[in-house]
């Protein structure tokens, strides 16, 4: 984690692309293939979606820091980053993680998603504890799905062409599209002898588009049936975050479930519904998603005051509470960070 800590801060700092691709070099020409596909994976876009709610991680922060609330919105408002605020205020970690990033995410990340509130709270405390602060502020936007950079792919691709002595274009062709974050695909990306759609090799995912820059946790309130090919279910979906102990809307998407799920979706609509409003079937507030979507905005149209743009459905969270989705408070926080 301190060498891709590191290598965020200078990425952050630079502008250029010709030094960017430098930064990379260094860091990929020396890192282990489990560790540089997920920097890669991680400074291009495709990022695991968010677990803790930003509203959620201010209140923990809070306790952790064992400062007044005033001061530590005080210290927020001056950095205007709360991911930011909250590393540089804890505590000096006591004990010192030495795990690869590949590590932190696999073992560490993933799991907090299968926890309840309470173990989670206590993980991340836990997890706090043993990172220097460039390590808490990567891992603080990792945890929330804040974590975003502005690498372009075909910088990534100058750089392990480079190490690998391989053309730009290859490479780059091979980045396109999602693929699985292993190392195996690591060793696809870098090798020289294999062509687009070997056996046996990671193929990219044509047509997925880029991962998006924003999530949040919503709760599925409405649905109506869908066209295409999933006329005939109800998979036009509307998505509600607390706004105190009331649900308001905030986005509607109807892609990015599989054919399995959006099944299991329609029979829960059909078994559930509470009211229609003519096509539109409200539902009891049980179902929790991840809702990726590219940008979010202002909006006097909108009950919840805020409008999202291109909202797709990033995941399914079925263990996690109605009750602990994302408030409209996270909410207007990303549309802070978003400038």
């Amino acid at each position: 984690m301190k060498a891709f800590a590191e290598l965020y801060r200078r990425l952050d700092e630079i502008q250029g692309a010709g030094e960017r691709v430098k930064a990379l070099v260094t860091y990929l020409g020396q890192t282990p293939a489990a560790d540089a596909i997920w920097a890669i994976s991680l400074i291009t876009g495709q990022k695991p979606p968010g677990i803790v709610s930003i509203h959620r991680l201010k209140q923990w922060a809070v306790e952790a820091c064992n400062l007044p609330p005033w001061m530590f919105e005080a210290c927020h408002k001056v950095s205007g980053d709360l991911a930011e605020t909250i590393a540089l205020l804890l505590p000096p970690a006591r004990t010192h993680d030495d795990r690869p990033l590949h590590r932190w995410i696999e073992e560490g990340l993933l799991p907090l998603g299968k926890m309840t509130l309470d173990e989670r709270r206590g993980q991340v405390l836990r997890d706090w504890d043993r990172l220097a602060a460039p390590g808490r502020l990567v891992w603080n936007r990792l945890i929330t799905g804040t974590f975003r950079m502005e690498i372009a792919r075909d910088v990534v691709a100058r750089a392990l062409a480079q190490i690998h002595g391989l053309s730009v274009e290859a490479v780059l062709r091979r980045l396109t599209g999602k693929w699985p974050v292993t190392a195996e695909t690591f060793a696809w990306l870098v090798d020289g002898n294999s062509g687009e759609g070997d056996p046996g090799l990671p193929e990219p995912e044509a047509g997925k588009g880029e991962t998006a820059i924003f999530t949040a946790t919503g709760v599925l309130l409405y649905a109506r049936k869908g066209r295409g090919r999933q006329a005939g279910l109800y998979s036009d979906c509307t998505f509600g975050i607390w706004q105190g102990d009331v649900l308001v809307p905030f986005a509607r998407a109807s892609e990015g479930l599989s054919e399995e799920e959006m099944g299991e979706v329609d029979r829960f609509v059909r078994g559930n519904t509470v009211a229609r409003f003519g096509p539109v079937r409200s539902v009891r507030p049980e179902l929790v998603f991840v809702i990726a979507f590219d940008g979010i905005a202002s909006s006097r149209r909108h009950k919840c005051g805020l409008t999202v743009r291109s909202a797709r459905i990033e995941a399914w969270r079925r263990e996690v509470p109605a009750r602990e989705a994302d408030t409209l408070d996270d909410l207007h926080a990303l549309l802070t960070d978003a400038g």
